[in-house]
């Protein structure tokens, strides 16, 4: 199991003796050591500093200072090191082990000279124990390694892979490009034409679409007619506002063009917080936002198909540590102001609190089931919106901003953080010596878009899409569902010429909005669907056009991470859902034999469970027969966690291991559903407010067809008949969550019937 990534081998010639030497050099590769004790080195030195030329710099300089004598302390504390590379999968070794194994090789010499059958007992019996050994010393050393992990996936691949062995990798400096039918090797060329390529791609439409923007006069007014805006100012920032900003940050090692990682910053986090309050408070003052933060470090990551193809990487971006800090700052003070004074729309979802991609599902999705219900027809139209963030305008975001109540003073922040911004591409290379380094390409300009990677940043695509609702003319506006970028129309009538006619002219409307917002609709990925029972036969296929581009009909879609069809049938998406809960029956069956039952659990919820769960409350309203399918998978994960036999009976174990079956998360999710979201029907669900025994209960909406009874709202306003009243009367929806989730824990249900018989 020589690592074959870890060296090169020279193997010597046929022709050769054969004592001639074999030539090996491993592969080197410069690494700094974050340990506790270069930690503990990098606070102390911090503490002795007292910032003074911080403190007394001209404002444009105090940045600059403070990174020099940070990056100083960062490379007296952790240096960097020239170390061979060193086959990492066999980290879980212990000393112990070790001794072990050195114990069998000298008693093993001792069985070749002397032939002992006593010692060839004792031989066995060590190396019965030293196999056991091994054996529990990997489980303590992957169950600890996965109880730390951030993100539980990908290190439960990584170790899979490791123990499998699998040869099938291509290595990781290894990159090779085709530019003009030219293989590129060079890794600076490489780096080059990634970095030309990533800000060309955007600028090329955003030259294109600028006449757009200033021939309408549209973007200059927005829709301020009677609006009295409230004001928006920077507050003061204290240590201790500093402090809980560091402390929320994941613990990470990557890093930006400073290379110094968040981990290092929050251990050391008692010596910073002060100057770093101090810094904010002078750029929010000064209107300026630090040059060195705005430069990002680029890596190339592969998507899909053909390597060599530089259309199939995406970029993905590190900006250094402390940018994070400033950020998380001005995003908590500015997502404040917006929600206190109701300036974000409402039918936008993404990236709020109380939000997320299944509310603005739930919403889109009954709005289209009431429609049906009434026997109207309805349509859903899909749009694709081609590199979104990376489009924004710089000028027409400023004018937003200013729209929404931000003052010149903080605006002049806000421009500063956007413009002058550089990035760079970065890859490994490997040298003739077998030196491993990174390479960078010439740093570029980016002229649009806001910051890849930035917290900030998608704050500020919400900021700049507001009022899109506001260019629909002939249909309600909140028929408009969106997910930051993800932009999803409804319409519905009992006419199809009606639907034809709104749907060409308001699709067309959205995309003039887009046009003057610099953004381009992807007509070629958008796609529209047409929703009805499965009894209804009529065919409805109207002709919507934009920019004399035919948009696409489809049975079926992908909506915010669902597969939806036109019958809402569920039957694709629960496919497709099986097949990734049996890529998690793999991943557990196999971290099985080197885990316990506590990290299998762990795993269970990453792999399988949190799939399940992802939109349970709309999709498992499909047939039975699917979710009996889903709740077969879920017993034989606990068979697999727990090692008992294939005819074995987990249900007692799904409440020892508190692990919701699929029906019971199902009947929790649509309770939480019915009874704390306040959604935008006009069959929305009520509680009145007379002092009866029913007062808990919430009304049933009536409807016509079966077809009604997929809303979530609806099937969990039944289920909430059915607890026990103690839950039931609960108002604080953490403690009502908790509850109910106990109470369905307990129960284990096999099905919806068990549950209505209880």
């Amino acid at each position: 199991n020589f690592c074959r990534r870890m060296c090169n081998m020279c193997l010597r010639p046929r022709w050769a003796p054969d004592h001639t030497i074999h030539n090996t050099t491993f592969t080197t590769v410069q690494k700094r050591c974050f340990s506790q004790e270069n930690l503990r080195t990098f606070s102390y030195l911090l503490s002795k500093e007292s910032w003074y030329d911080v403190h007394f710099s001209p404002v444009e300089k105090k940045y600059d200072n403070f990174d020099c004598l940070l990056k100083f302390y960062f490379n007296q504390a952790f240096p960097k090191k020239t170390i061979k590379q060193k086959n990492s999968n066999n980290k879980w070794i212990t000393y112990t082990l070790k001794e072990e194994k050195s114990n069998l090789v000298q008693l093993s010499k001792q069985l070749r000279q002397s032939r002992d059958k006593e010692t060839v007992k004792e031989l066995k019996r060590k190396l019965t124990d030293y196999k056991k050994n091994i054996i529990e010393t990997k489980k303590t050393y992957y169950n600890h390694k996965i109880s730390k992990s951030e993100n539980i996936v990908k290190t439960v691949w990584g170790i899979i892979n490791s123990e499998v062995g699998n040869k099938n990798y291509q290595k990781y400096y290894d990159f090779k490009i085709k530019i003009d039918n030219k293989t590129l090797t060079d890794p600076k060329d490489i780096a080059n034409n990634f970095n030309d390529y990533f800000v060309n791609m955007v600028d090329s439409f955003s030259q294109s679409s600028l006449q757009h923007v200033c021939l309408n006069d549209k973007v200059n007014t927005f829709s301020i007619d009677n609006f009295s805006k409230p004001t928006f100012r920077f507050k003061p920032v204290t240590a201790r506002d500093v402090n809980n900003v560091l402390s929320s940050l994941k613990n990470n090692y990557s890093s930006g063009i400073d290379e110094i990682p968040v981990i290092v910053l929050k251990y050391a986090k008692e010596h910073l917080c002060e100057i770093l309050g101090h810094l904010i408070n002078s750029s929010f003052i000064s209107g300026i936002f630090p040059d060195k933060l705005k430069i990002a470090k680029i890596f190339p990551v592969h998507k899909k198909d053909d390597k060599k193809e530089i259309s199939n990487y995406r970029p993905v971006s590190l900006l250094p540590s402390t940018s994070k800090i400033y950020e998380r700052i001005v995003h908590s003070q500015l997502m404040t102001f917006l929600e206190e004074h109701h300036l974000l729309d409402d039918n936008q979802h993404g990236f709020r609190n109380g939000r997320s991609t299944i509310s603005a599902a739930v919403e889109y999705l009954e709005s289209i089931i009431d429609s049906v219900d009434k026997g109207e027809h309805a349509l859903g139209i899909f749009m694709d919106l081609s590199k979104a963030f990376d489009s924004v305008d710089h000028s027409i975001l400023i004018k937003k901003l200013n729209y929404l109540g931000i003052n010149l003073n903080n605006l002049k922040w806000f421009q500063s953080y956007l413009t002058n911004r550089v990035q760079y591409v970065e890859i490994p290379s490997v040298s003739f010596q077998n030196k491993i380094s990174r390479v960078s390409s010439e740093p570029k300009t980016i002229i649009s878009g806001v910051p890849q990677g930035s917290i900030l940043g998608p704050l500020l695509f919400l900021c700049y899409l507001k009022d899109m609702h506001l260019s629909l003319k002939q249909i309600p506006q909140e028929h408009l569902c969106l997910y930051a970028d993800d932009a999803n129309l409804k319409f519905s009538s009992k006419s199809v010429d009606e639907i034809e006619k709104l749907s060409h002219i308001e699709l067309n409307n959205v995309n003039c909005f887009l046009n003057e917002h610099n953004l381009k609709l992807n007509v070629k990925k958008t796609n529209y669907m047409t929703f009805k029972t499965q009894q209804r036969k009529e065919i409805i296929e109207p002709s919507i056009k934009v920019n004399h581009l035919l948009v696409t009909k489809n049975q079926t879609t992908k909506f915010l991470g669902l597969t939806i069809d036109e019958n809402l049938n569920w039957d694709q998406h629960v496919q497709i859902l099986i097949a990734k809960l049996n890529s998690g029956i793999y991943a557990l069956t196999k971290m099985s034999f080197i885990c316990n039952t506590d990290t299998l659990r762990m795993i269970y919820f990453s792999y399988i469970h949190s799939h399940i769960a992802y939109g349970l409350c709309l999709y498992g309203a499909t047939k039975n027969s699917n979710l009996d399918e889903i709740l077969r998978i879920q017993k034989k994960s606990l068979r697999i966690m727990l090692g008992l036999k294939i005819d074995d009976s987990v249900k007692e174990y799904f409440k020892k291991l508190k692990i919701l079956t699929v029906y019971g998360q199902y009947i929790l999710d649509t309770i939480m559903c019915s009874k704390f979201k306040n959604l935008n029907t006009d069959t929305a669900n009520v509680i009145h407010s007379y002092n009866t025994r029913h007062k808990t209960n919430i009304l049933i909406s009536r409807h016509r067809l079966n077809f009604f009874t997929k809303k979530p709202t609806y099937i969990g306003s039944k289920f909430l008949k059915s607890i026990p009243l103690v839950i039931k009367q609960e108002t604080e929806s953490t403690i009502f969550k908790r509850k109910l989730k106990a109470y369905l824990l307990d129960k284990a249900l096999y099905s919806l019937d068990e549950y209505f018989d209880m």
